[in-house]
């Protein structure tokens, strides 16, 4: 006898509140590096007004007044296609299992959806290969502004050369240094504002280079780059992953400002469920986000390209 559970309106409910728990506690840490925005409609424009600008310095008595012009530009987050998964129910038990808040079985589907808004804000996409490629916009990718929404690829000087070396003090104080003579200077106080990730391939360059210059780190510092978590060292956020693009052999290793990307939710992570009539009618479960991210200003964001055995 075939396995048939009605999908009630409480069930739904349930269901919803226990993805959005599970998405508060699982959401993935890139949420915390970038600047959230809810969006809606076809487009959104995120900024206006993107030129730095500086004071006048005016005479006494002038009658002159300053007209110092902004660039007429915005910066805008087009709506993505959707992120979702989800799955038939065959088995009471894991009908059992989706009402459950602690179940794997809905953890899954949160992370996987969760691995998407990952991918949406960094600008990467899962090639056939199980490689990844830079795609759409976010940190890595395509940024669209104007009146036209015309897209722009990550200026070149924005990028560090990978030298056939790794993750190197010298590219880390070259990364600093291209955001401190930028727009975002030292009189624009960055204190964790800066963030960056790196493959474990460019984990263990920097617990190398720590190791080396441990006499400025404490053992808490290097215990964290062990365990991949989440620490602040050298001025940088580290964020670790192994999504990471590789472009002309280089892996390309972001780092940027969290007030200059914005990641961009039409609609947060979301489940439901309902009974499938193509499927005898048996329980389905869905999970679904529309996420999507961009630079603000191409100067937010540079890229140390790394060499990698």
């Amino acid at each position: 006898m075939s396995y048939r559970q009605d999908v009630e309106a409480s069930h739904r409910e349930t269901y919803a509140n226990n993805i959005q728990m599970i998405a508060q506690e699982h959401g993935h840490k890139i949420r915390s590096a970038v600047t959230i925005a809810q969006c809606s409609g076809d487009a959104r424009n995120v900024a206006d007004l993107l030129d730095a600008q500086d004071y006048n310095e005016d005479e006494d008595y002038s009658m002159q007044n300053p007209n110092i012009r902004s660039k007429l530009d915005a910066v805008w987050l087009i709506r993505p296609k959707i992120i979702d998964t989800g799955e038939v129910i065959y088995k009471e038990d894991k009908f059992d299992l989706a009402m459950d808040p602690t179940s794997r079985f809905n953890i899954n589907k949160v992370r996987a959806v969760e691995r998407g808004v990952f991918d949406r804000f960094m600008g990467v996409k899962k090639t056939s290969s199980g490689s990844f490629s830079i795609s759409g916009g976010g940190i890595l990718g395509t940024r669209i502004t104007g009146k036209m929404k015309t897209g722009a690829a990550l200026p070149g000087d924005q990028i560090i050369p990978h030298g056939s070396a790794g993750m190197t003090l010298e590219k880390l104080n070259t990364m600093q240094l291209k955001f401190g003579l930028g727009d975002f200077g030292l009189d624009d106080d960055l204190g964790g504002d800066l963030w960056g990730c790196i493959s474990p391939n460019q984990r263990f360059d920097l617990l190398d280079i720590a190791i080396q210059t441990q006499t400025s780190l404490n053992a808490f510092q290097v215990e964290q780059i062990k365990s991949g978590k989440p620490t602040s060292l050298f001025g940088v956020n580290w964020m670790f992953s192994n999504r990471l693009p590789v472009v002309g052999g280089a892996r390309y290793c972001p780092f940027w400002l969290k007030s200059q990307v914005v990641g961009g939710f039409w609609q947060d992570v979301e489940g439901d469920m309902w009974n499938l009539s193509n499927a005898k009618n048996r329980p389905y479960c869905y999970v679904s986000a529309y996420p999507t991210g961009t630079r603000l200003e191409d100067g937010g964001v540079v890229v140390v390209a790394c060499q990698e055995s």
